[in-house]
């Protein structure tokens, strides 16, 4: 869980970057293709799971695949780790929180399946014979 950077860190992680312009631009063009687990733990995350038992409970992932998308994630600073104290309760020492680019790609990738979704819903109803598609 080392590769995942801090919210006290450099300023770098404050400024949007390069890499994150492109992969922002990537996804307003609808050519960036995020994973599925990944998509689905940054909508936990954003959905307040904010640690690992948590996201695993939520998307009844298993704990390893998990630890695997967080990192991936982090490495892509789409999240950012805090740490915490540990309770006899909670074995990880981390709390979890999107960026500001994570928020980003998270509302854009929403927006573009709702459009492909209404743009395959017209399309079924156009083909399913229904004159009343608006």
């Amino acid at each position: 869980m080392s590769e995942i950077h801090d919210n006290k860190g450099s300023e770098e992680n404050n400024d949007t970057s390069n890499e994150d312009l492109v992969i922002l631009n990537a996804i307003s063009r609808g050519t960036y293709d995020i994973d599925p687990i990944d998509f689905t733990i940054l909508d936990a995350v954003s959905k307040g799971m904010d640690a690992i038992d948590k996201i695993v409970r939520l998307t009844e992932l298993d704990e390893a695949e998990v630890e695997l998308a967080i990192n991936r994630l982090g490495t892509h600073r789409l999240i950012c780790a805090t740490a915490k104290k540990r309770t006899l309760l909670e074995r990880r020492g981390l709390l979890f929180s999107l960026t500001e680019t994570g928020t980003r790609l998270l509302k854009e990738k929403k927006q573009f399946l709702e459009k492909k979704a209404a743009a395959t819903d017209l399309h079924s109803s156009y083909y399913a014979g229904n004159d009343q598609v608006t």
